[in-house]
């Protein structure tokens, strides 16, 4: 390609088509900006008579939606500022050439305010400025302009039309398939699968093969028959003719092979490790043959029949020998013979096949999209581009847009591909009167995965005039030693005929501009590139293999990094630029990568060595992440809570964080378990009545993630995934029926295959700002790092011709399954030409240093140690690298690279050593779910600050829980009692209410009913909410045999009189809904509060003093926090209420006030409910204010048993304490919490 010339950026002329090759760090978004900002001016000195314009009009088009973001913000602000030097209200910048020259083309006043009200109209107009990625173009265009391009004026954008494109597959599979015959299925199974052992058709596997072809079927030949089976049916006839014989054959002589086989062998024409082996056909396929045979219903032997073949038989005849006519002419090998003979054919018929569906599948695609008015993002491009090559209307329509836009501007055209440039050259040909001004730099064309096209660019920049190509000189990024270094790498290679070959690439050296700071190491500045030599001492004469190499460079490259860092601390790593220096930080820091395990290796090893990573991949997306995972196994719980298997699996997740001893007590522990189980259906609930972000966010609550999260290395990541996804999930569910539906969208969306997530999916966390960060090249082109390392820099992958792919025939292109050494070897050309694409953006983000990390490597440790592969890397051919050098060589190949610039410094290093704390861990540690997680915090007591309950009070230590739920709380309350054997249904009424289990799970179901009525206002049991609210929350299979009971018992507990000392009785059912309030949470401030103080005051205060179970010895210093079952006002005084659903003791049938009062002391219940007071003692006093008086407003405490109901006492335990309870807690409680 001839090289272009320098861009003088205010005398190029704006008409006709433009190529600018922008290099890395030479200021494009500049030049954009610039050319923009011409463009608004009318200012082109080769048309001075060109009007002005304004930002509706310039078409800009870039290739994601970051960059149009950012492109809008510069150009505006471009703009506003050229309108403040024209009106003379600000001087342009010094180093803004640009504004000044246009400033001095334009020396009237009257006309430099002319300008000046352009400019400001210019930035007015912005937000309608036409500046597109090139889909969101071109969908624009078919809304605006439905009629010319013959589409419906109503469409619906569609980020994932996955789901349209299996159905039209599934479509093309039942109508093409499932009429075959068996043969016929037989035939296609194995073209599909190449396997004859095993020829099942498959639609996953045809699904799988189709896919990846269906973006390419413009460029695919069609189909010579309108028959799918008309290239199959011919081999399908010939192998089941073949089937056949073989049948035949083995049913009259298998003995008779078997004989011929030994005498072979005996005789050495058929050595015994030639196919098929001795033992191999002894035990495998004599045996397979033998059945086969003897089962007329098995269409196949179910071996590889090919391995008894005529060809492979004489194929391991030693040379010399002739195969023994006994088995070249026995028909069983003459039979598998044209068996495989057949296969091969069949293999052949693969490309026609694929083909047909690939068209019909593409036509029923469109035709439902047009159906349903969904668009596709490919298919707005293809859409668009069709309408456009329309004989008439394509002409219109390109005018059309062309008057709209009469000039376009396209960023990154590097990344365009064939489709997008037929749009392109429709609307702005070469000779009509518009502007197309294309800039992009070729050396950066690393998207071909996503469908770029290098050779696109290639092709548009040939037939752009000689005289309009240009290129941008100067690198405004890097450090001068950075642009000197890179210059020399490049430029200077050995490699021919350029390193960018075969793609015609030239590598132009740039000029620096420079940068004001200078990295500092120690007393001089550091070199710009350096090259590590990793270096054997013990086999300096012996090559890496690859893996190797990574781990031990994973190692080099993190120990290396936290001796910079250690020396910045220090002030020895430093940016000076004229005033106080500032030290090397982490978030200076970038480490390249091509894949996720490269970014796994480097950030454990800094992991080892105490420093925080951030990995940010190009396809971050937070459905592939495994928090998804986890959400899927919570969601199927959640879905189906009466499956044990699923709620155990979801507790089980990784995100859970529960070691094998908390999930080991918990499913032993039959109450606990019930619990869980009841847990998950609440979830379910949850789901159904208000959405799953509630439910999800319930369960994060419940299970304390966001705390325990929060102390693990990468816990905010996690907690930061877990809410996007409920979050997505959320949105999803608008549109989805069901939870079903919802869970299928999930794991369909894990599973797709697009190459970048939508914006919503992208992983967000904004503290990875200051963490040294790990990034893929692809993710890190167009940014800039003040430190790059690239300590991976020999890895290379090997090139393979992956099937299915298209190559070009005789004919045309044509699709193929099988690889030949012309397809492999124009995939190692296509791989080595990206590699080096890959090696040129990496090194050209840094911007004051690199260190590149260099080994002698081989692909395994398998080949030969004094092997060296390191020319099959780009590294490698840049350095020329011959293809018979020893690992010896690499040094001086490198000192040779270092002579050539003072910007390049070679290192030798040895390979780190692990740290000590890692150097102790098992070489394959097990996963973190396998190791059992000791406590080893301080107990709640000895924290300085911290949440407590009433659990706090009666427990020490760990078991202190805070409870995140009313649920939690009363979990953990009635956890603490002994379980009990678990009951039998009841045999008649009577017993009923006693046969009803006891434990967590029942007090958890029964609060949570009592709940639901309350927020009924107590309906009565013959009122239909009643039941209705009963029959939900007894649904689940557990509670089924004991439904009549438990509503007898609610309706009871609802509807009958509750006695009250110094008051009527009270009846729940009959209480107005302002009369009271269920499960009111409360917070109570106390500072460095023993529990034992709290409990003298109790106990002086309550049950009239008598003795009573000590209080734990806790130091409480924070808050209090705890639910209140039930506030109620009865005749003008208020009441708590809490509910029990304890086993009654015996005796509470004979002296019932007795024993209630007995289990109030021994469980310690007093000291919980004067909490509850205190709390509504502090909530009147802050309602009623000075009208407030404990004796006048505040009735008691009672202690709801609900097993007692039919007792005389209904279960009561209520008590009044004096006002001193509430006022000696009151003035405890006040004492200021210390915070951290």
């Amino acid at each position: 390609m001839t090289d272009p010339q320098p861009l003088d950026v205010l005398a190029a002329p704006l008409e006709g088509h433009h190529l600018i090759e922008a290099s890395a760090g030479t200021g494009k978004t500049f030049t954009l900006t610039a050319i923009y900002l011409r463009l608004v001016l009318g200012h082109d000195p080769a048309d001075p008579e060109r009007r002005p314009m304004l930002p509706p009009e310039i078409l800009v088009m870039t290739f994601t939606r970051d960059a149009t973001r950012e492109l809008r913000d510069r150009i505006r602000a471009r703009l506003a500022t050229a309108a403040r030097c024209f009106a003379g209200a600000a001087d342009p910048d010094p180093d803004d050439g640009i504004l000044g020259a246009l400033l001095a083309a334009y020396p009237d006043p009257d006309i430099r305010q002319r300008h000046a009200d352009h400019l400001r109209a210019a930035a007015d107009w912005m937000d309608e400025a036409a500046i597109y990625t090139i889909h969101s173009f071109c969908h624009r265009m078919l809304q605006q302009h439905a009629f010319e391009a013959g589409n419906a004026f109503a469409l619906e954008l569609s980020e994932d039309t996955d789901l349209i494109t299996r159905e039209a597959i599934e479509d093309y599979w039942r109508e093409t398939v499932y009429p075959l015959d068996a043969a016929q299925l037989d035939a296609l199974g194995f073209m599909l699968s190449g396997k004859s052992e095993d020829p099942r058709p498959s639609v996953e596997r045809f699904a799988a093969n189709l896919q990846p072809l269906l973006s390419r079927c413009d460029s695919l030949p069609s189909p010579a028959d309108d028959d799918p089976m008309a290239s199959i049916r011919p081999g399908a006839e010939r192998a089941a003719r073949a089937v056949d014989a073989l049948r035949r054959a083995v049913a009259s002589d298998l003995e008779g092979f078997d004989q011929a086989l030994g005498d072979a062998r005996t005789s050495g024409c058929l050595p015994g490790n030639r196919k098929p082996t001795t033992k191999t056909w002894a035990s495998t396929l004599k045996p397979a043959l033998a059945e086969w045979v003897a089962n007329p219903a098995q269409p196949r032997p179910g071996i590889d029949v090919g391995q008894v073949s005529l060809s492979t038989l004489r194929n391991g005849t030693p040379r010399g020998r002739t195969l023994p006519e006994a088995l070249a002419e026995h028909p069983i090998a003459t039979a598998a013979d044209e068996l495989q003979a057949a296969q091969t054919a069949l293999a052949g018929a693969a490309g026609p096949f694929y083909a047909h569906a690939v068209r019909w599948v593409a036509r029923r695609v469109e035709a439902t999209q047009h159906q349903r008015g969904v668009l596709g993002y490919s298919d707005m491009l293809t859409r668009l581009r069709d309408a456009l090559d329309q004989p008439d209307a394509g002409a219109r329509l390109a005018a059309t847009i062309r008057q709209q836009f009469p000039v376009a501007l396209v960023d990154e055209f590097q990344d365009t591909d064939p489709v997008q440039y037929r749009i392109l050259q429709a609307i702005y040909p070469a000779d009509a009167p518009a502007s197309l001004i294309l800039i992009g730099d070729p050396k950066q064309a690393i998207y071909g995965f996503r469908g770029a096209d290098l050779a696109t660019y290639l092709s548009a920049a040939a037939h752009v005039p000689v005289g309009q190509r240009y290129t941008l000189d100067r690198n405004y990024r890097s450090s001068t030693g950075m642009v000197e270094a890179v210059n020399t790498l490049f430029g200077e290679s050995p490699l021919t005929p350029g390193p960018f070959h075969p793609d015609a690439i030239d590598f132009a050296p740039v000029a620096a501009n420079g940068r004001s700071e200078t990295l500092w190491i120690g007393d001089q500045p550091a070199s710009a590139m350096t090259l590590w030599q990793l270096e054997q001492e013990d086999t300096p004469d012996e090559s890496l293999p690859l893996p190797v190499y990574r781990q031990q460079m994973a190692e080099v490259g993190a120990e290396q990094i936290r001796q910079l860092l250690d020396r910045a601390a220090e002030g020895d790593a430093r940016f000076e630029n004229g005033g106080a220096p500032r030290a090397v930080q982490p978030a200076d820091i970038a480490i390249l990568v091509r894949s996720g395990q490269e970014a796994g290796l480097i950030r454990a090893a800094l992991r080892r060595r105490g420093l925080a990573s951030v990995y940010l991949s190009d396809r971050d997306n937070v459905l592939k992440t495994p928090e998804a995972s986890d959400v899927l196994r919570w969601l199927q719980a959640m879905a189906t809570p009466e499956s044990e298997r699923r709620v155990r699996t979801a507790l089980g997740t990784a995100s859970m964080g529960y070691d094998w001893a908390t999930l080991d007590g918990l499913f032993s522990d039959d109450a606990r378990w019930e619990a869980a189980l009841e847990q998950f259906q609440d979830y379910g609930e949850r789901w159904q009545r208000q959405g799953v972000l509630p439910a999800l966010r319930q369960l994060i609550h419940d299970h304390s993630l966001a705390s325990r999260l929060a102390m693990q290395d990468s816990g905010e990541r996690t907690l930061t995934n877990l809410l996007q996804i409920s979050e997505l999930l959320q949105e999803a569910a608008a549109t989805l029926d069901g939870s079903g539906g919802l869970i299928r969208w999930l794991d369909e969306a894990m599973q797709h295959r697009g190459e970048s997530p939508a914006d919503d999916r992208i992983l967000r966390l904004e503290s990875d700002a200051a963490l040294i960060k790990v990034v893929t090249i692809h993710k890190s082109k167009g940014l800039e790092y003040p430190l790059v390392f690239l300590p991976f820099v020999c890895s290379y992958r090997s090139a393979r011709a992956e099937p299915p792919f298209v190559r070009t025939g005789d004919d045309g292109p044509e699709i193929a399954f099988e690889a030949g050494p012309d397809d492999t070897a124009a995939a190692q050309d296509r791989q080595q030409a990206e590699d080096m694409r890959l090696l040129y953006v990496a090194i050209t983000r840094a911007v004051h240093a690199c260190w590149l990390g260099l080994a002698p490597v081989r692909e395994s440790a398998k080949t030969r140690p004094g092997t060296v592969h390191l020319q099959r890397s780009a590294i490698g051919r840049l350095l020329g690298w011959p293809d018979a050098a020893t690992p010896m060589d690499l040094g001086p190949c490198l000192e040779a690279l270092a002579r050539r610039s003072q910007s390049v410094t070679r290192e030798r290093i040895q390979p780190a050593s692990v740290p000590a704390a890692a150097a102790t861990s098992a070489v394959a540690p097990l996963p973190a779910m396998a190791i059992a997680r000791h406590y080893t915090s301080p107990a709640p007591g000895q924290a300085r600050w911290w949440i407590a309950s009433y659990s706090a009070l009666v427990e020490d230590g760990p078991r202190a829980a805070i409870p995140g739920t009313a649920q939690a709380d009363i979990l953990a309350e009635e956890s603490r009692d002994a379980p009990l054997a678990p009951a039998a249904p009841p045999d008649s009424r009577t017993d009923a209410l006693a046969a009803i289990p006891a434990g967590p799970a029942t007090g958890t179901v029964i609060h949570s009913q009592l709940e639901a009525l309350a927020s009924r206002q107590f309906p009565g049991a013959d009122d239909p909410a009643f039941s209705a609210i009963v029959d939900r929350g007894l649904r689940g299979q557990r509670w089924r045999p004991w439904v009549p009971a438990i509503r007898d018992w609610l309706a009871a507990v609802t509807d009958s009189d509750l006695p009250l000392p110094g008051a009527a009785p009270v009846r729940l059912s009959t209480l107005d809904a302002e009369a009271f309030v269920a499960e009111l949470e409360f917070l109570v401030a106390i500072g460095r509060v023993r529990a034992s103080r709290i409990d003298a005051i109790i106990q002086r205060h309550t049950l009239g003093g008598v003795g009573r179970p000590a209080l734990g010895e806790n130091e409480l210093n924070g808050m209090i926090k705890g639910y209140i079952d039930l506030i109620f006002c009865h005749e003008g005084r208020y009441w708590v209420m809490d509910y029990k659903s304890n086993r009654l003791p015996p005796s509470a049938d004979a002296r019932p006030s007795e024993a209630l009062e007995q289990i109030v002391r021994e469980k310690r219940y007093d000291a919980q409910y004067a909490l509850y007071l205190l709390a509504l003692h502090r909530l009147l006093r802050a309602r009623l204010g000075d009208a407030y008086d404990y004796d006048i407003h505040v009735g008691g405490a009672v202690c709801f048993f609900l097993r007692g109901i039919s007792q005389s006492g209904r279960g009561i335990h209520a008590e009044r304490p004096d006002r001193a309870l509430v006022e000696s807690l009151d003035a405890l409680f006040n004492e200021e919490p210390e915070h951290v």
